[in-house]
């Protein structure tokens, strides 16, 4: 048995910091080892929202959380929970990672439509609780599980495709940009840039890597293209460097809470890749603690 102590999560404010301490480690624990927390961490809270995401990624670590409430709980809830003896003491327990399946039915009467949920043998789990947690999955998609938080806007520049190009000798993408000298003369420079995303037309690129106006020179060819349309693309702020990196997503289905998001794009997310969980709390190249 292995036994860990933190400080403070607040919700889901400070929480990263616990599955990226057991990230790629997670064989290694049991339930049988113990994460104690020592004070705020609102799995019973003041925000549904932020209390569902704050037990859904408590109950995903591999050990068993434990914590001892602080100043910023929410008591009426919490002191609403049974208190059950365990290993000697007393305690209240929040919840399990068991998960219970329904039957569904519809209900329809005069112009609305009710949806009932039968539970034959867990409903007193649940009876005593002030919201329950349900995932309807009326449309099966297939991606990674991100919280509707985390999702920021960017404006980027539109390229068309034909205009990427590669450094001399090197896999290094970017542009050749129309330069002046001092006489007036043009000449194409290569530029380097970070790409956002790509679709079957255009090249979505940071607007930090051009003025507005700048030409583009079409690569073996004389055609020219003025920087100038923008686009807005939703995407995450990624983390797995210890600052915020910006990294489009292919929205495949979303709810109030939590939305899919397609896996393994050439220039978004990929599986166990750490992101911001509030991206109102963070600017992009902000160094993540």
């Amino acid at each position: 048995m292995t036994v860990f102590v933190t400080g403070d999560t607040h919700s889901i404010l400070d929480i990263d910091k616990l599955p990226r301490f057991v990230d790629g480690k997670e064989s290694l624990y049991t339930k049988d080892d113990y994460l104690i927390i020592c004070g705020d961490v609102q799995a019973c809270g003041f925000s549904s929202v932020n209390e569902a995401q704050t037990r859904e990624i408590l109950s995903g670590l591999p050990v068993t959380v434990l914590f001892v409430d602080g100043n910023h709980e929410n008591f009426d809830e919490l002191d609403d929970l049974p208190v059950e003896k365990w290993h000697g003491g007393k305690v209240h327990f929040v919840e399990d990672d068991r998960y219970a399946w329904p039957t569904v039915s519809v209900i329809d009467k005069e112009d609305s439509h009710f949806l009932v949920l039968n539970l034959k043998n867990s409903a007193i789990r649940y009876a005593t609780k002030r919201f329950v947690s349900i995932e309807l999955n009326i449309n099966d998609s297939t991606g990674l599980k991100i919280p509707v938080t985390s999702l920021v806007d960017k404006e980027v520049y539109t390229i068309p495709l034909d205009y990427l190009t590669y450094g001399a000798n090197s896999n290094v993408p970017g542009f050749n940009v129309e330069v002046y000298d001092k006489d007036g003369n043009t000449s194409s420079e290569f530029k380097e840039v970070n790409i956002c995303y790509s679709d079957d037309e255009y090249y979505y690129v940071e607007k930090s890597a051009f003025n507005m106006g700048d030409y583009l020179i079409k690569p073996e060819s004389v055609d020219r293209y003025q920087i100038g349309p923008t686009t807005t693309i939703k995407g995450v702020y990624n983390i797995n460097m210890g600052y915020a990196v910006f990294k489009a997503v292919i929205i495949l289905n979303q709810n109030d809470e939590y939305c899919i998001v397609q896996s393994g794009t050439r220039y978004g997310l990929a599986q166990y890749d750490h992101i911001v969980l509030d991206s109102s709390l963070v600017n992009e190249d902000d160094i993540v603690y």
